[in-house]
C-alpha cells in the first residue's frame, strides 16, 4: 500500500514540483531573452535531466523516460498547470506498474 502510494501520488507530485516550476521555468526563464524557441528547448532539457535521474534505478531503460517526461512536459509548457502534470505522470507510472505485473 506504501509503495502504490509512493508511485502514484507522493513521487509524481514530488517530482513535478521540483522538474516543472523549478528547473523547466529556470531554464525557459534563461532561455528566453536568446531563443523564440525556449520553451521547446527548456522542455528537452528537462525531459533529459528526468531520464537522467532515473538511470540509478533503471540503468539504461531510463532512456524510456524521455518521451513521457516531454509530452509532460509540453503540457507544463502550454498550461503551465502543475496539476495537470502530475496527474498525467500518476498515470504513467499506473500503467507502468501495470505493465510489469503482466
Amino acid at each position: 500500500l506504501l509503495q502504490a502510494f509512493w508511485i502514484l501520488a507522493l513521487a509524481p507530485l514530488l517530482e513535478e514540483a521540483a522538474f516543472r516550476p523549478l528547473l523547466q521555468r529556470g531554464v525557459f526563464d534563461t532561455l528566453a531573452p536568446h531563443s523564440a524557441h525556449a520553451g521547446h528547448l527548456a522542455n528537452l532539457v528537462t525531459a533529459i535531466a528526468f531520464a537522467a535521474s532515473h538511470l540509478p534505478a533503471q540503468g539504461i531503460k531510463a532512456i524510456l523516460w524521455l518521451v513521457p517526461a516531454a509530452v509532460v512536459g509540453d503540457i507544463w509548457r502550454r498550461s503551465g498547470c502543475l496539476w495537470q502534470c502530475v496527474m498525467l505522470h500518476a498515470w504513467f507510472n499506473a500503467c507502468l506498474a501495470w505493465a510489469s505485473q503482466s
